[in-house]
């Protein structure tokens, strides 16, 4: 590769480097929290997809044992824990364009304090782009500030409201993306689609019911829709669906292809849900717990979600987007179909295990092929802040200590990744979930971070010495496990080629404190450049 590599000077613990998507750990001004339970009263809005979540976790219905101010679980607030105080939650379902925008994100001038809400909602992960956005507004314009957590997984179904007579259970990925281009118009068209009794039934348009408001479903499922047939647009469109899935243009669709599109009247994964069940020959699309909640009438075959072709290990079937209750529209809810999605990140055309400092808005868990169960599953994020009261807030302890509470016991294994059981969400997998605790952590209080210090310049298959200096708090360097990220000259990841020479003064387990340091070197045992490198909780950036 022949270039030559600097060691960052910042470099964040595992707390810090948490913060999905490359957020690092904030040297601002951040409020001591209070006792658990001793915060005020907060509010949030955003995904309209997370709303039902929302709701129980936020006790709302009160469901006994469920909710934070319902749970016995040792990270809720149910009036037994901390200060035994019982502070609320209200949520808002705005949609996740809303949820970044009254957060200082898509270039809205808004500032987080103005809003009054403490977190948002969002179905898509933030870009860095995005969240140096909300730094901004937030009072961090070095950066720092935004926390992006993963809370969920929740599965987008593909609702339908065939004309009368027609019959559709089941529809093909091929099919999906021509029916969304416009290249197949009528409902005779799916080769699943049939007439229950005499006449030409099937033979009428399908309308496609699409959302009134900027929505991270919106951006699932075009994202999707990409997947099916990467690169390629859509008829004579100037854009690709991934594009059309961008916040700029996440309200318009392909018209100039000929189907025939129609903006729900409401707003919302509900308000979508619900007018492809009250207009015959519709189709849509709709997070699991939105369409099953629109669905009242267990006899019925008007309104119902179809099954979808996913392939997995070159077997092609067709899935329903829940489990449990039989995945079948049912006045009782189930799970999401999600248990196994497998969320990768793409990297020079490779499909590769997200890291902690990857950017997590190219992240994804909605592949045709790859995973098995529904093909269509999706993480769903809350954004918070490292520190209210460098945004501006008004008591920010006491909206950081309660905003920190309650992430916390969303993300708990026991706590509010529990509480899914017939909601049609998912809990986060094995991938995010030591991440998504951990980040929780985070909110409304002082992380530590460290600075690696460079002596020399890093080459390639030379040693590097470097200082570690611990930047802010106490915090506790492991090297135990060592991993590196090698990028060979064609761009592509390759193996591991990395020494720890000397740990000198640092060694295996070392604490160290605001203004400490100790010192190590480290060696490239390879011919190609490094990208970054992890020693247990430090994670280095190396930069060309």
């Amino acid at each position: 590769m022949g270039s030559k590599y600097r060691v960052l000077a910042l470099v964040a613990t595992s707390l810090a480097l948490l913060a999905l998507g490359g957020v690092g750990a904030s040297s601002a001004m951040a409020e001591e929290p209070l006792e658990q339970c001793s915060g005020a009263n907060i509010a949030g809005q955003g995904s309209t997809l997370q709303l039902i979540a929302q709701e129980v976790w936020s006790s709302k219905p009160l469901v006994t044992g469920k909710g934070f101010n319902s749970s016995k679980n040792p990270t809720a607030c149910e009036g037994v824990q901390g200060s035994k105080a019982k502070p609320t939650v209200t949520y808002t379902g705005t949609g996740s364009g809303a949820g970044q925008e009254v957060f200082g994100a898509n270039l809205s001038g808004l500032k987080p304090s103005a809003s009054g809400d403490s977190y948002v909602g969002s179905d898509e992960p933030l870009t860095e782009t995005q969240m140096l956005e909300i730094d901004k507004e937030a009072g961090a314009s070095s950066g720092g500030q935004t926390l992006v957590i993963p809370v969920a997984q929740a599965a987008v179904a593909i609702i339908v409201n065939p004309p009368a007579g027609c019959t559709i259970t089941q529809i093909t990925n091929e099919e999906l993306l021509k029916v969304w281009n416009g290249e197949i118009k009528l409902w005779r068209e799916l080769a699943n689609a049939k007439p229950n009794g005499v006449g030409e039934a099937c033979d009428s348009i399908i309308t496609l019911i699409d959302r009134k408001d900027k929505s991270g479903t919106t951006f699932v499922f075009k994202s999707y829709l990409e997947e099916i047939k990467k690169g390629v647009k859509p008829c004579t469109s100037a854009l690709l669906w991934k594009e059309y899935a961008e916040p700029a243009h996440n309200l318009e669709w392909p018209s100039v292809c000929g189907g025939t599109y129609k903006a729900a009247t409401n707003s919302g994964g509900g308000g979508e849900a619900e007018e492809v069940e009250k207009t015959s020959g519709t189709m849509g699309y709709a997070n699991l717990g939105d369409a099953r909640k629109k669905y009242t009438d267990e006899t019925g075959d008007h309104y119902h979600w179809l099954k979808l072709e996913k392939t997995f290990e070159a077997v092609k079937e067709f899935v329903n987007p829940g489990v449990s209750s039989g995945g079948e529209p049912s006045l009782t809810s189930g799970e999401a179909n999600c248990k196994k999605s497998n969320y990768k990140l793409e990297f020079k055309g490779a499909k590769i295990e997200p890291g902690p400092d990857d950017n997590w808005s190219e992240v994804s868990g909605a592949h045709p092929s790859g995973n098995e169960n529904y093909p269509i599953c999706t993480l769903t994020y809350d954004v918070a802040l490292v520190s209210y009261g460098t945004a501006g807030y008004t008591e920010a302890n006491k909206i950081g200590t309660t905003t920190g509470d309650y992430l916390n016991y969303v993300v708990n294994e026991e706590g509010g990744q529990a509480d899914f059981a017939k909601n049609d969400y998912g809990p986060v997998d094995a991938v995010v979930k030591t991440f998504a605790e951990e980040v929780a952590q985070q909110v409304g209080d002082n992380p530590v971070s460290f600075k690696v210090i460079p002596l020399k310049v890093f080459t390639l298959s030379t040693e590097q010495e470097v200082i570690v200096e611990a930047d802010a708090g106490t915090g506790e360097l492991n090297f135990l496990n060592l991993q590196a990220k090698i990028l060979n000259e064609a761009g592509a990841e390759g193996g591991i080629f990395l020494n720890l020479a000397t740990l000198d003064t640092c060694s295996l387990l070392v604490m160290l404190k605001k203004g400490e340091s100790c010192k190590m070197v480290i060696e490239n045992m390879g011919s190609h450049g490094l990208e970054w490198l992890e020693l247990g909780r430090l994670l280095v950036h190396l930069e060309a």
